[in-house]
């Protein structure tokens, strides 16, 4: 069964344009949100969306910063699922997916130690994609602009923010700038 999780190139799989938002940025700050996108990787259009709001388990370790900036109330979190419910629900979705996301290593970790919490196996496949890197390597003068930022990028393909720092959200531009970036990869390739 393990050989079977690698067979198929990452190119052949389904990616899964992610996003995480939680309760600060320490390692241990509790998930908040998971949502995404999962694309089809051959012709790169949208399957599923997903979206899941979870109950914040440690409130006295809370950015207060973090809650603002996600847009934290409680009315907005009241039909909130506990961590563990919320990764079983997601897991078959995840199942053998590339992980794709703007500083995915960020939404990794903090899935991969989620998931290791919850007794449970991290579903997704082993290569990731970082759209980050991809576009701090076609544009690396952003770095030194307000700074590389989804937000910043955005701003320089056109491409609309509505909620910024709400994880479907930051997920739907994130693969927006994915598809922009393939076209100038094609085009530096060719």
């Amino acid at each position: 069964m393990e050989k079977e999780k690698y067979r198929k190139s990452m190119w052949e799989r389904d990616f899964c344009f992610l996003d995480i938002e939680t309760a600060g940025l320490d390692p241990d700050a509790d998930i908040l949100e998971i949502a995404g996108l999962i694309v089809n990787s051959k012709d790169w259009q949208i399957k599923e969306e997903f979206e899941e709001k979870v109950v914040m388990a440690h409130f006295e370790k809370a950015d207060p910063e973090a809650l603002r900036i996600n847009g934290y109330t409680p009315e907005k979190w009241k039909d909130a699922k506990p961590l563990k419910e919320v990764l079983e629900k997601l897991h078959p979705l995840f199942s053998g997916t590339v992980i794709a996301g703007f500083n995915s290593h960020f939404d990794w970790s903090r899935l991969e130690r989620a998931y290791f919490e919850a007794g449970m196996e991290d579903p997704f496949y082993y290569q990731r994609i970082d759209v980050l890197s991809i576009a701090n390597v076609l544009y690396p003068n952003m770095k030194t602009m307000p700074g590389g930022t989804l937000t910043s990028f955005c701003n320089l393909f056109g491409i609309e923010r509505k909620h910024a720092h709400q994880a479907l959200d930051d997920a739907r531009v994130t693969y927006e700038l994915f598809l922009q970036l393939l076209k100038k990869l094609k085009d530096h390739i060719n």
